[in-house]
């Protein structure tokens, strides 16, 4: 829980610097490279944010399921 945003970050930031000083060193080719990179990158970025939909709800339904009844009054 606290080292996966650090490690993503950090994975993050030297993806990044690799791309930019591969596109500064090829110019208008290497441009053409990261423009393709960053949509790859936004597609799956919004791909994998409603992966975690369905475990949410599913959380819910379990915890409705296994919760003790009521006691009658």
């Amino acid at each position: 829980m606290f080292t996966s945003p650090l490690a993503g970050l950090l994975l993050g930031f030297l993806l990044m610097a690799i791309f930019t000083l591969r596109s500064k060193t090829q110019a208008f080719a290497g441009q053409r490279l990261l423009w393709g990179r960053q949509i790859f990158s936004a597609g799956s970025m919004g791909f994998m944010h409603g992966t975690n939909d369905a475990q949410k709800t599913m959380g819910i339904i379990a915890l409705t399921l296994l919760a003790p009844p009521k006691p009658d009054s």
